[in-house]
């Protein structure tokens, strides 16, 4: 009995070492892990606000700014896909840069009910490139969610004259009067 014992322990020793070393090696031919970010002005304490019919560019920042490799990432809509599109999905991220722009184009549809919210949900998926020639490749994605308000347009009042405008006025004006008067004396 010991010795059935003694072969199961070193059966198990055995595959315990195996699993270690299938471990190690799938570590190692992992693709280097990048820190991407992605950041834009709008949260849902933020919202975007439009009124029926406006269309807006919302310039999405893309960050590889940790990361020691480029990075292709694809970009998507997962929600609101009826008002929100961009105009390239796919962008090379150098590796230590935080000034990449994606636009995103949020047009509200003209018949948008005042009050109305929608949200906008953007997915940005790390893509892996066919011939590489690591072993196993290792993807990422995030998704960023903000909602769009539907507003009342606002018409924009005429500029009014400011009081420094008007008060420049008055000055030329009492040095004409005055230029008026020296030059009127003097005849």
């Amino acid at each position: 009995m010991d010795c059935k014992r003694s072969i199961c322990i070193i059966k198990m020793k055995t595959e315990i070492k195996n699993a270690g070393i299938a471990l190690m090696a799938l570590v190692l031919s992992v693709s280097v892990v990048s820190a991407l970010g992605i950041s834009l002005e709008y949260t849902k304490s933020n919202p975007l606000q439009l009124y029926p019919g406006q269309s807006v560019v919302v310039p999405l920042n893309l960050q590889n700014y940790l990361g020691n490799e480029d990075v292709m990432v694809e970009l998507s809509i997962v929600e609101g896909m009826d008002i929100a599109r961009f105009s390239q999905t796919e962008y090379l991220l150098k590796a230590g840069t935080y000034d990449n722009y994606a636009n995103l184009i949020v047009t509200a549809p003209t018949n948008a009910l005042i009050g109305a919210e929608e949200i906008v949900t953007v997915s940005l998926t790390t893509v892996n490139e066919e011939n590489s020639k690591e072993m196993v490749s290792l993807g990422s994605a995030m998704e960023f969610s903000f909602p769009v308000q539907i507003v009342a347009k606002t018409e924009q009042p005429a500029p009014a004259i400011s009081n420094n405008w008007i008060l420049a006025i008055g000055v030329i004006v009492v040095l004409l009067i005055l230029w008026w008067i020296v030059s009127s004396m003097s005849k």
